[in-house]
């Protein structure tokens, strides 16, 4: 068995140590095949590990999981890094229309899907979506992800998507419009 210490130090000098790279990096998954180490799929996950995956899932953020369970701000990251975690958005805008689902976005601009024309201002995007029946509010606090109800829509980037149960994500529609 030849250990590959070109690829080691390649990565120490990417990421400063062998800890902190990321699970799903294939130059890692490349040194653990020559040295015959098996996946990580057959670990059992620890109980840092569940308790972050799960509270990611419901839609935490990393400061919120850490001020949540004391955890240090570096565990929660390397957790989530590890397992390919992403937060889920904040949320800036939120456009209401009586009984239909509220669209929440992390910007005003993303509200042309809606419009299916340029919002390259508040004031524009305002009333512009007041000529489709909707009231756009501005938060002084962000909405969180965790907080939308079930079916609430929001906008990233150009998709609308639907929160569903079970943390769940469906794609609504995927419209592109150009912005002039």
């Amino acid at each position: 068995m030849k250990i590959p210490y070109d690829l080691i130090h390649k990565l120490e000098a990417d990421y400063g140590s062998l800890d902190l790279v990321p699970d799903n990096n294939p130059i890692l998954h490349q040194i653990h095949e020559q040295i015959g180490i098996t996946a990580r799929d057959n670990i059992d996950l620890t109980k840092y590990e569940k308790v972050v995956i799960d509270l990611m899932k419901d839609g935490f953020n990393l400061h919120d999981i850490v001020a949540k369970t004391g955890m240090s701000f570096y565990l929660v990251r390397q957790i989530a890094s590890n397992y390919d975690l992403h937060p889920k958005p904040k949320f800036r805008y939120v456009a209401v229309k009586d009984h239909e689902p509220k669209i929440f976005s992390n910007g005003f601009e993303n509200f042309q899907v809606i419009v299916e024309s340029s919002c390259y201002s508040l004031t524009v995007a305002k009333i512009k979506l007041a000529f489709c029946g909707y009231h756009l509010y501005q938060a002084r606090k962000a909405f969180l992800w965790r907080d939308l109800a079930w079916h609430d829509q929001y906008l990233i980037g150009n998709q609308l998507c639907q929160k569903e149960p079970q943390g769940g994500i469906k794609i609504e529609f995927t419209k592109t419009s150009k912005i002039k």
